[in-house]
């Protein structure tokens, strides 16, 4: 819930949903639920193809900024693990 995740908004991994039309829940895929999660949503970019631009929940990037999550990061991508700018986006 977001009350332990500090309000961030982070949507279910594509490769579950994926897995679960796999199990013949055809109309979990990742693909079908996408415009759901888009048509919810309000992104301060606006919309995408991964976000959504009119809806009635409000995303923005976080302005928390603390320097342990940033040697955190950098650890990771020194250690070779890929970052990305956008969780809900294209790659999670």
């Amino acid at each position: 819930s977001s009350s332990i995740n500090a309000m961030v908004y982070v949507r279910g991994n594509r490769a579950d949903y994926d897995r679960w039309a796999d199990l013949e829940l055809t109309t979990w895929s990742y693909a079908h639920v996408l415009p759901y999660f888009k048509r919810q949503e309000s992104w301060e970019d606006g919309a995408g193809p991964y976000r959504g631009g009119d809806g009635l929940l409000t995303t923005e990037r976080s302005r928390f900024q603390d320097p342990l999550i940033e040697a955190l990061a950098e650890a990771g991508l020194a250690a070779g693990h890929p970052t990305t700018e956008d969780y809900n986006g294209a790659q999670q």
